[in-house]
């Protein structure tokens, strides 16, 4: 178990430093998987109260399009629209651009 804590440590460190290197104001994290790392490099759970890194970075949470499959939810479904409509919100494009483009 220390050998696990010591990789995301060190995975953190390396998220810590993209992310200044980057100068980004926005994350987009896909899946528990990424909200771990993000929870990791922040030492606090992420919860409707904390969606920011160091004041200057917003969080923004949604599922991975593999979890999308395995609920079910394929082109035209209902949750894939949602999701379509969330990922395009994220990325700033509106909810129009959500039923135009399909996720890569």
């Amino acid at each position: 178990m220390g050998v696990c804590r010591a990789v995301r440590r060190v995975r953190a460190s390396w998220l810590a430093r993209e992310l200044a290197a980057s100068q980004t104001t926005g994350v987009t994290a896909l899946g528990r998987t990424a909200k771990r790392a993000l929870e990791l490099l922040m030492d606090t759970p992420l919860d409707e109260d904390n969606w920011r890194i160091d004041r200057d970075i917003s969080i923004e949470m949604l599922a991975h399009p593999a979890a999308l499959l395995r609920a079910g939810q394929l082109e035209g479904s209902a949750g894939y629209e949602r999701w379509l409509q969330q990922m395009a919100l994220a990325l700033g494009q509106g909810s129009t651009a959500a039923s135009q483009q399909p996720p890569n």
